[in-house]
């Protein structure tokens, strides 16, 4: 029996974390659930311990980030022994078999580093907007129908997802380690991190046997409604791509002002520039670091 440690980062959810705990509380796989509070200060630990001492608790003193946090609850389970990490984000919560399918899907396809569900919204009545979006845009629809009308394989190859729900077995870990901490800390982390997963070889695939809900937070939207952030994030995740040489992304800076001039988007271009010159020696440490095995 494989051995399974889901890993949540919390941060003042307190209207999630009875949903998102019991749905794995009661799940046909019992995992081993490790919490890691990013300094919450509004009685998230002591909610934890009362109500569910059985979550091992990491509490820090600080915000330090998705990335961080994450990072450190992957150790332990790597120390511990885990042959896989189910990362769940603090507003989502999984379906009694969710678990489970990932895993015998990741049993019989060893090449995916990682594995998501199905995303649903917090209502269950439809695609999360981002996963209807961006993700299924990679998925030939016809034939998603056809296997789904006719259960056949229903594992389809994505270039990303978002890690609002990721399984990754151990020797993806062990081979690319944990997320970026040098370029990213709350944004980003995991489009660099399924860049990285493509560079080694692994790929990204989405289960359509399954699903969870995430019922995203007001912290996204924030974010997604800030272009400044968003422009500075987008930066970090086209220079930190290991997958292009330094010569391409030149070579698609050239061409990217030629668009913006057309576009009318010169401040979007200048922005990644001011980002490039302000944090170009973390970048090249980063895609050296990245390039490396763990």
């Amino acid at each position: 029996m494989s051995r399974v440690s889901v890993i949540i980062v919390t941060y003042k959810g307190f209207k999630w974390y009875s949903k998102c705990f019991n749905s794995l509380l009661t799940s046909t796989v019992q995992p081993d659930i490790i919490v890691v509070d990013n300094n919450s200060n509004d009685g998230t630990v002591e909610f934890i311990r009362e109500n569910f001492p059985s979550i091992h608790l990491i509490q820090n003193n600080e915000n330090v980030g998705f990335a961080k946090a994450n990072n450190q609850a992957l150790e332990l389970a790597y120390r511990n022994g885990s042959d896989y990490y189910f990362l769940l984000n603090q507003d989502a919560w999984v379906e009694a078999d969710t678990i489970e399918i990932l895993l015998k899907y990741a049993n019989k396809n060893e090449q995916f580093g990682i594995l998501a569900p199905i995303q649903l919204n917090g209502e269950k009545n439809a695609f999360d907007y981002a996963f209807k979006k961006w993700y299924l845009k990679h998925i030939d629809l016809k034939d998603l129908c056809e296997n789904m009308f006719l259960k056949k394989n229903c594992l389809y190859e994505v270039p990303f997802v978002n890690a609002a729900a990721w399984l990754i077995p151990r020797k993806c870990y062990e081979k690319i380690g944990g997320f970026d901490t040098i370029l990213f800390s709350h944004y980003g982390e995991d489009d660099n991190y399924c860049q990285r997963v493509a560079f080694h070889k692994f790929k990204i695939g989405v289960v359509f046997e399954t699903s969870f809900c995430h019922d995203r937070t007001t912290a996204q939207i924030e974010f997604n409604a800030n272009k400044v952030e968003r422009d500075y994030i987008n930066a970090a995740i086209f220079y930190g791509n290991i997958n292009l040489s330094f010569a391409k992304i030149f070579y698609k800076l050239i061409r990217n002002f030629a668009g913006s001039v057309l576009r009318l988007e010169l401040i979007k271009y200048t922005r990644k520039i001011i980002f490039l010159f302000m944090n170009f020696s973390k970048i090249c440490q980063s895609r050296k670091v990245n390039r490396l095995k763990k």
